[in-house]
């Protein structure tokens, strides 16, 4: 999970009460997760071919990664590749298959996301659209602590 999360974005929905998630138009997610380890995420409407979606930053590395394509750069010239099928079908397809197999025989098939990892994604994205609004970089782990429940406050939720 990134320390620091900066994110701009356009709207040009003529009712400004709309929310902002559903009129957006493009969205720059400027992550930091170390001094040497940065990524960007640049979101908008694409009227044509899909672009490269997600571009990180290291201190020897640079990682792409597009629909269909997983590119790594290592200094001038060195490039790692790998394809694959990125459809919506074949999405759906590992996700339900994941999913059965977790419950059918647990021990060999963990499930792809954990709570976990699901609430951390949850706290990125609420940082990114509360730094939209302050215009000032946000932390997710703070975002993520005011979600934490005490286990001894758990009792009949489970």
């Amino acid at each position: 999970m990134p320390q620091q999360v900066y994110c701009l974005n356009t709207n040009t929905a003529s009712d400004r009460r709309q929310r902002s998630y559903m009129t957006e138009d493009t969205a720059v997610v400027t992550m930091k997760f170390s001094d040497s380890f940065f990524g960007n995420l640049v979101a908008g409407k694409v009227f044509g071919p899909e672009l490269e979606v997600l571009r990180v930053y290291g201190k020897d590395k640079i990682l792409r990664v597009s629909n269909d394509r997983f590119l790594i750069s290592e200094g001038v010239g060195k490039v790692s590749e790998a394809e694959y099928d990125d459809s919506e079908r074949s999405r759906y397809t590992a996700l339900l298959r994941n999913f059965a197999m977790s419950i059918l025989a647990p021990d060999e098939n963990k499930l792809c996301s954990s709570a976990k990892e699901n609430l951390n994604a949850m706290a990125v994205i609420g940082a990114s659209y509360l730094s939209a609004s302050t215009g000032m970089p946000e932390e997710p782990g703070r975002i993520l602590k005011m979600a934490q429940v005490e286990p001894t406050n758990m009792q009949g939720v489970l």
